[in-house]
């Protein structure tokens, strides 16, 4: 499958595990991917492969969904067994999620000030070169690329910093902007990224983490974050 990114993506395998934290994926499950896509593109090269990626999701035994309010809590609403319809279903559960608050006693009222269209953030790579040059021109930082491989500039990382829902972590910003998805995985951008979210989060540089909080990158000072301005071409 081609994603909107224009990358290939391949897979997936599925296994049941008992474990809710086992995440794991054996050389035998790759194998099996490479050799069942083959056909389709008999020339791939194996070694260009960027990242492998696993996840776990809780099904019913039943196979289907489970919608319900709770039986123990009030208020609380089970949504579970989604599975790979989910996407295309979330509307329809939303509503039907809205409709079991209103019978269990919520009261709902409509916003008369709501907005249902979202302003979309500035994607340079997606910009025609007068769109870029009319944005940069606004904001300069549009204009420095700090990913290369996805063509993220600092003002798209800036401004997914300081969104409604602040992306604080190396990976927030990476699943909002895509800096650190390609070719060489942030080997290139990742200080600059962190250079950014420090100064723009006001975060120490040894604070800031990966993902949760316990998956800090550094052990202390790196010479790279002390040296002001260096490494920004």
């Amino acid at each position: 499958m081609k994603t909107i990114d224009g990358n290939l993506q391949w897979g997936p395998t599925m296994r049941e595990v008992h474990d809710r934290t086992d995440t794991s994926v054996t050389a035998d499950e790759i194998q099996s991917i490479l050799e069942r896509y083959s056909l389709l593109a008999p020339r791939f090269p194996k070694n260009a492969v960027i990242a492998y990626f696993s996840g776990l999701r809780a099904a019913t035994f039943t196979e289907d969904f489970f919608i319900e309010a709770s039986k123990k809590v009030r208020g609380f609403i089970h949504v579970a067994g989604i599975q790979s319809p989910g996407l295309a279903a979330a509307p329809a559960i939303a509503e039907m999620v809205a409709d079991i608050l209103r019978s269990e006693g919520l009261e709902m009222r409509e916003k008369t000030h709501f907005n249902p269209y979202r302003k979309g953030p500035v994607v340079i790579r997606n910009l025609t070169l007068a769109e870029r040059e009319k944005v940069i021109a606004e904001n300069p930082r549009y204009g420095k690329i700090v990913c290369r491989c996805e063509e993220v500039s600092e003002g798209e990382i800036v401004d997914a910093i300081h969104a409604p829902i602040p992306a604080r972590t190396v990976d927030a910003i990476k699943r909002r902007t895509r800096a650190g998805m390609g070719r060489c995985q942030g080997g290139f951008c990742l200080p600059r990224v962190v250079r950014i979210l420090s100064r723009e989060a006001g975060i120490p540089p040894e604070h800031i983490v990966k993902n949760s909080k316990d998956s800090h990158l550094f052990v202390g000072r790196a010479k790279c974050l002390l040296e002001e301005g260096a490494h920004e071409n």
